[in-house]
């Protein structure tokens, strides 16, 4: 779980480092960042709560993937602009 918590947070911190210097950026796609942000944080939350011998996998799956889906929001919009010039 701690490697996924690490994936989330990278992702987390990249997509801020992206939208940050950028005033340009559409408040749609700020929004979907935002939620899935949030629903990273639920399940880091939700997992310290769990008994120490459960089994975490599914959680940290579910972790990666909102991870995987911040890093596709991110990077095709860096595309989107590349594309434009």
């Amino acid at each position: 779980m701690k490697v996924a918590e690490a994936i989330f947070l990278d992702s987390i911190s990249c997509a801020s480092e992206k939208f940050a210097p950028n005033c340009e950026i559409d408040g749609i796609l700020l929004r979907k960042v935002m939620s899935l942000a949030y629903k990273g944080r639920n399940i880091i939350r939700m997992c310290v709560h769990l008994p120490r011998d459960s089994n975490a996998e599914k959680y940290a799956y579910d972790l990666e993937m909102v991870a995987h889906e911040i890093d596709i929001l991110v990077y095709s919009e860096e595309d989107d602009k590349d594309g434009d010039q």
